[in-house]
């Protein structure tokens, strides 16, 4: 059912108002898949069932938040506390709780512009000073990166 209605709104409504409205719609298309076998440690809904996704991963209905990000959550959540972040492409909900826990600074970059991040920081040359960071999120990026040694020695300085 949630790929055919994902299909269906894709067609029909202008990505722009999706996204703008994405809060919404996942919250309405949540009420199906309310109840208390599972929840979602991200946004804390409590759930009969994760959406399978088309890649066979487990979606939260209520954040969008897949496997590898909840994991990831769960990693961090006590770990960020006073610490200087750089977050390479964060997903939205993950960013949010990040952002909301107690962080020092917390840099979020997206070179291509297809997250919502504040700065645009190419991983190959980093534009920030030596050794800022504590934490650097590179989830799922490398892959992406022609230069991934390059990127990854860039990582290595900061």
């Amino acid at each position: 059912m949630y790929k055919n209605l994902k299909k269906v709104i894709k067609k029909i409504v202008p990505k722009a108002l999706i996204y703008k409205n994405e809060k919404f719609l996942r919250s309405v298309i949540a009420l199906k898949y309310k109840g208390n076998t599972f929840k979602c440690n991200i946004c804390e809904f409590k759930l009969s069932q994760f959406i399978e996704n088309e890649r066979g991963g487990r979606l939260c209905p209520k954040c969008g938040s897949v496997s590898r990000s909840r994991r990831l959550w769960h990693i961090l959540k006590d770990e960020v506390e006073g610490k200087v972040m750089l977050h390479f492409s964060p997903s939205l909900k993950l960013s949010q709780n990040i952002k909301n826990s107690k962080v020092k600074e917390y840099i979020t970059t997206d070179y291509v512009g297809e997250f919502n991040a504040n700065k645009q920081l190419d991983i190959e040359n980093i534009n920030e000073p030596d050794q800022y960071f504590d934490c650097i999120v590179c989830f799922h990026i490398l892959e992406h990166i022609k230069l991934d040694t390059k990127a990854m020695s860039e990582l290595l300085e900061y």
